[in-house]
């Protein structure tokens, strides 16, 4: 276990859509609203399995990681309309 640290700052930002865009794992973005298609979780839905595994049996599409090692990782949906 690593040891406790104290923090001397933390600073907080807003991304820009570019940004968002460019990090995002999701490409094509998310667009449908279920979670899962025949049992597993849908590619561009809500559950997304580039974003990390959706239970403790997956393994991430991105890292290849566990539910214990994925940190996970973000996806985005494009609004149209505001």
């Amino acid at each position: 276990m690593a040891p406790y640290r104290t923090l001397s700052r933390v600073q907080f930002g807003i991304l820009s859509p570019d940004e968002i865009r460019r990090m995002s794992m999701t490409n094509p973005p998310i667009e449908y609203t279920e979670l899962f298609e025949e049992g597993k979780p849908k590619m561009q839905g809500l559950m997304d399995p580039r974003q990390g595994p959706a239970d403790h049996n997956s393994r991430c599409f991105t890292c290849s990681g566990s539910y214990l090692e994925c940190p996970g990782h973000f996806g985005h949906i494009e609004c149209r309309y505001f």
